[in-house]
């Protein structure tokens, strides 16, 4: 249910979920994905610490 709330507050069809093999609708926002910043390691996961 967690789920289908939330694709319908991402403005997604829940419906889909009831059909998972189904072909990707076409028409929808593709997603953008950022480029990484250069020269700027401190969002590495080798900086994070407990």
């Amino acid at each position: 249910m967690a789920i289908r709330n939330k694709m319908i507050t991402e403005g997604l069809d829940p419906d889909l979920l009831q059909t998972p093999d189904a072909p990707v609708p076409s028409g929808g926002e593709a997603i953008k994905s950022e480029p990484a910043p250069e020269g700027n390691d401190s969002d590495s996961e080798d900086s994070l610490s407990d």
